[in-house]
């Protein structure tokens, strides 16, 4: 009776050692298997510039990411960002007009994590528009202004490019919808803390 029970103890054994060995193996699996994402995680800010096609405005903004690893090939950005665009003046009998326009997002982005140079994402989110239009004399006083704050929603699709710094440059193009669809492309330089 007694060979039968150290036999069952040490089948017992045997068993956490094993069951102990496979829990380590499946994490050591899972660690190396998160590393792609892993790598991209952080914080960073940057400046962008780019064009918007349909209202063909220049602009230049700056960008923040907030980004964290959700699955081992899968990390998830906020990405507030602000653009201020270029949109010239026009002279009309003697005035001017002159219009200030700014969108602030406010995104999540999805990156794949493929542990290669090139990291592509998939977002959405919510665009704050500010409108400010203004028609200016000879004297530059005011003759008529007008002003509009809206919401619109945004897709975004881009790529980041691996540097082995800690400088991240991006191409990212970017489709906001409201009364139009509007579509931007815009390069920038993030710098990773």
């Amino acid at each position: 009776m007694k060979m039968a029970e150290q036999a069952k103890t040490t089948t017992r054994s045997m068993a956490v050692v094993l069951a102990g060995c496979a829990l380590m193996m499946a994490s050591a699996g899972v660690a190396s298997a998160q590393e792609p994402a892993q790598k991209i995680q952080g914080n960073s800010v940057g400046v962008m510039a780019g064009y918007d096609f349909d209202r063909e405005f220049p602009l230049l903004g700056i960008d923040g990411r907030f980004t964290f690893a959700v699955a081992p090939q899968v990390a998830i950005s906020v990405n507030p960002a602000l653009s201020y665009f270029f949109t010239g003046s026009s002279e009309l009998f003697g005035a001017r007009a002159r219009t200030t326009l700014l969108q602030f997002d406010v995104n999540a982005l999805a990156h794949l994590a493929l542990d290669a140079v090139v990291t592509p994402y998939l977002g959405g989110g919510l665009a704050v528009i500010y409108v400010d239009s203004r028609v200016l004399d000879s004297n530059d006083n005011v003759i008529t202004s007008s002003d509009d704050t809206f919401t619109a929603a945004n897709l975004l699709v881009g790529a980041t490019f691996d540097t082995g710094s800690e400088l991240v440059p991006y191409l990212q193009g970017r489709m906001t919808f409201d009364e139009e669809s509007v579509f931007s492309l815009m390069v920038g330089l993030n710098y990773g803390f």
